[in-house]
């Protein structure tokens, strides 16, 4: 592991985590939330790891929501939940879970420019800039 890039990384989360929590930044995404709110078609609430009665060696991810464009996510006696997905490691599961209740209410474009900007570029309405 490379301690100078881990180090790099942690300080820009703690940054990030402190902007986060800025009322500055919760009132840019409750803007950017109405101004997104019809275009959003994920699965809305709080997702949490189901059951998969076949196997313990796989997880799945459900919620409280139905997702319609899945088939069987209504079968939540088998899942503990409507079906999000499923046949991951409960790593990968526990990560995507922590990752979207985590960003509930940042839109999805602007986490999508925030997964892409570089280490010189921020996002200000969506769009990567160059800081």
């Amino acid at each position: 592991m490379n301690d100078g890039a881990n180090k790099g990384g942690v300080a820009a989360l703690l940054a990030f985590m402190r902007f986060w929590q800025s009322a500055e930044w919760r009132a840019c995404i409750a803007e950017m939330g109405r101004a997104s709110a019809d275009t959003e078609t994920h699965t809305r609430g709080m997702w949490r790891k189901g059951r998969l009665r076949h196997t313990g060696l796989m997880a799945c991810v459900v919620a409280d929501f139905p997702v319609p464009e899945i088939g069987g996510s209504d079968e939540t006696a088998y899942y503990g939940g409507h079906l999000i997905g499923e046949s991951m490691s409960h790593a990968n599961a526990e990560r995507v879970i922590a990752c979207v209740n985590a960003c509930r209410g940042i839109p999805t474009a602007i986490l999508l420019a925030m997964a892409n900007a570089h280490d010189d570029e921020v996002v200000v309405d969506a769009e990567v800039v160059t800081a």
